[in-house]
């Protein structure tokens, strides 16, 4: 008795368009960075550099994490609101606001 397969062809239709677009994302998804953790010491090292760099009026290179990677700013700190949990800087004329659980790194220059 023989058996007559169509091999893969028999599961072409069960693959539609959702099913593509979801792989699509799973496997974006799969090459996102993860923010990395500081810890306590060098949370407050951080804290030390943004209020020296506002007391003393420094410019400042700021590396912060947002959308699955890293990015830098270079300008000076104009305002530290804590209670929002932001940061506004001056570039060039441009004002930029960050949060401060994104930066990652302060170097004051």
């Amino acid at each position: 008795m023989s058996i007559n397969d169509r091999g893969t062809k028999k599961w072409v239709s069960l693959f539609i368009p959702e099913h593509k677009s979801m792989l699509r994302e799973f496997y974006k998804e799969q090459h996102f960075k993860t923010k990395p953790e500081l810890d306590e010491q060098e949370l407050e090292m951080l804290n030390e550099k943004l209020w020296n760099a506002m007391e003393w009026d420094s410019e400042v290179n700021v590396i912060y994490f947002k959308n699955h990677d890293k990015h830098e700013l270079h300008g000076k700190i104009s305002k530290v609101d804590p209670l929002e949990g932001k940061i506004n800087m001056l570039n060039q004329d441009e004002k930029y606001s960050l949060y401060i659980e994104d930066i990652i790194d302060i170097d004051v220059l």
